[in-house]
């Protein structure tokens, strides 16, 4: 029984590997916590609930330099640009999904009511849902492209994406999350 336990655990690597990915566990002692990812970004993090997970610093920077030099390329804006697009921004994550009444897919169907990835709350503000250890499995990319329309339309996020009753998001947006998340994916981000 002894040499069969330990055949599994030999067989099994996961069973004694180390936890690799883009998220960690988060404790709280007060409130959630709340930090800068950097300081010349403006760029907070903060989890829902405690304790919770959130993206490691590193990594969420490595994810945000993937994602500016993209867009940039995608949509032949400068860099500094970009970056200035999604700066002073409030990045929560959280474990509990949320479903929201009135949105959108993304090919612009209306939805009475639907469980949502992510939220683009305010021009500063993000919400996202974290289901795996990895960042490329989230709806980052997406509130981000949400943030940049808002920003730069003054008016509204394209609530209904690909639809034609607001402005802002094509095609190429949509291309250009997929393009991002699949090659971050490859990286383990």
């Amino acid at each position: 029984m002894l040499l069969l336990t330990a055949l599994v655990f030999l067989l099994i690597p996961s069973c004694r590997s180390s936890y690799v990915g883009s998220v960690v566990s988060v404790e709280c002692h007060n409130a959630p916590s709340a930090y800068y990812i950097d300081d010349s970004l403006k760029i907070r993090l903060i989890n829902s609930v405690c304790p919770g997970y959130a993206f490691k610093k590193e990594r969420l920077l490595d994810y945000l330099e993937y994602f500016v030099i993209g867009y940039s390329s995608e949509f032949e804006i400068d860099e500094y640009k970009v970056w200035d697009l999604i700066s002073n921004l409030k990045i929560e994550t959280s474990v509990i999904p949320r479903k929201m009444p009135n949105v959108y897919d993304v090919k612009g169907n209306f939805l009475k009511s639907s469980p949502v990835a992510g939220l683009a709350l305010s021009p500063n503000w993000i919400w996202i849902e974290i289901k795996t250890k990895f960042i490329c499995h989230t709806a980052l990319a997406h509130e981000l492209v949400h943030i940049i329309i808002w920003r730069t339309q003054k008016v509204h996020a394209d609530p209904d994406h690909e639809g034609t009753e607001f402005s802002g998001w094509t095609k190429k947006h949509t291309r250009l999350i997929k393009r991002v998340n699949s090659q971050l994916c490859e990286l383990g981000i």
